[in-house]
């Protein structure tokens, strides 16, 4: 298991769960470069044949406020894309 949260601010809070190996840590985001640990995470997902599944609660503003767009794409209900 591998989660990840991301707000408004530089920092991302992160947790990961596979056999004995566990943690959580909080990195630094700079807008533009992933920290290698949650590329990591993320990779080792997918490698083991799992599907990555996610959901993620944001106001529209915040996104659009980095010059991204949010487009809504039902079903299901409120779900939406975030394009850019």
């Amino acid at each position: 298991m591998f989660s990840l949260s991301v707000g408004i601010g530089t920092r991302l809070a992160y947790v990961w769960l596979d056999g004995a190996d566990k943690g959580h840590v909080v990195a630094r985001f700079d807008g533009l470069n992933v920290p290698p640990r949650v590329l990591e995470g993320i990779h080792t997902i997918m490698n083991h044949g799992r599907t990555l599944k996610g959901a993620a609660v944001f106001k529209a503003k915040v996104v659009r406020s980095i010059g991204l767009d949010v487009i809504a794409k039902e079903p299901p209900p409120a779900h939406a894309n975030v394009e850019g």
